[in-house]
């Protein structure tokens, strides 16, 4: 092949190489975290001025999100607003059904087996979840309390209401 008429093109030392997030997500101001759409933004702001649609008059926690706020509600309340075909367990609120419908061991797909404790996953990766949250020693630690939990996201709940 004749490439004598071709431009041969180097990329030079000075140009910036792209980020992997994308350009068209939003940051935030305080403690950059991004976000894809300015409402996801907006809602996650409120968590740094306290200005919430609504809060909780039992527990005066803020929520953005009408939907968060009545499943919240209904969990103070022991409402059950969905339950689970499979296996009949009811539920307060619509997210904790879903995620309980992906390891849900009354479905047919259920096809990673916890030999701990003979649950079906849908995925190796719930299985793994599992496992480590239900078999494996906690190793996020309260430093007021002294409570352990397994996942860094229930220890910032627990801190909140720990003081």
């Amino acid at each position: 092949m004749d490439l004598s008429g071709v431009e041969e093109s180097t990329p030079t030392t000075s140009t910036p190489i792209k980020s992997q997030t994308p350009a068209s997500r939003l940051t935030c101001d305080q403690c950059g975290k991004t976000f894809k759409t300015k409402y996801g933004l907006n809602i996650h702001n409120m968590k740094h001025t306290g200005n919430y649609k609504h809060v909780c008059v039992i527990c005066q926690q803020g929520f953005g999100q009408t939907k968060q706020f009545q499943s919240h509600v209904a969990s103070h309340n022991k409402l059950t607003v969905s339950h689970c075909n499979d296996c009949g367990k009811s539920f307060t609120g619509h997210s904790s059904l879903r995620r309980h419908m992906l390891v849900c061991g009354g479905n047919a797909n259920s096809e990673f087996h916890c030999d701990i404790c003979s649950v079906d996953f849908k995925t190796k990766e719930y299985l793994r979840a599992h496992q480590r949250g239900k078999h494996q020693e906690p190793k996020y630690m309260c430093e007021s309390c002294g409570k352990a939990f397994a996942w860094r996201s229930s220890l910032a709940v627990h801190k909140k209401k720990c003081k």
